[in-house]
């Protein structure tokens, strides 16, 4: 079972990655970070999300054990082109809140399928989120 817990307020932003002064631009460089983090493997996305254009969703998987810890990161427009992909948002908990009048997605088991999806966005070294954090910010 996902030890999953929301936060007292949530406005979208957990925290901010900056580069006071990156190396290609030479301009101060800065990127709202959603995460998402759990103790198993579980995938959400939440409609709310997608007013934050820079916003990475960061996915944290397995907290509890260190040597399986894995990170995806994903813009809003990827991660629900990933649910486009798996069918979500064409789920009634996706169009109308399936009847809790909030709307979003979210399951505890990724198939095989969303696994592969979501492998292109896993990070795991620096110069990946780099990368991912440039990239996610309009020039």
């Amino acid at each position: 079972m996902s030890k999953w817990q929301d936060p007292e307020r949530d406005r979208g932003i957990d925290l901010i990655a900056y580069l006071d002064r990156d190396a290609h631009s030479g301009q101060f460089v800065a990127c709202p970070i959603q995460t998402k983090a759990a103790t198993t493997e579980c995938f959400s996305l939440d409609p709310k999300y997608e007013k934050f254009h820079q916003l990475l969703l960061v996915y944290v998987w397995n907290l509890g054990v260190p040597s399986e810890t894995t990170c995806f990161a994903l813009t809003y427009k990827e991660a629900e082109a990933v649910a486009d992909k798996m069918g979500y948002t064409e789920t009634h908990s996706w169009i109308d809140g399936a009847g809790s009048g909030k709307r979003g997605y979210y399951t505890s088991a990724p198939s095989k399928g969303l696994r592969e999806l979501l492998e292109p966005h896993r990070m795991t070294t620096p110069q990946q989120w780099l990368e991912k954090i440039r990239r996610s910010v309009p020039r």
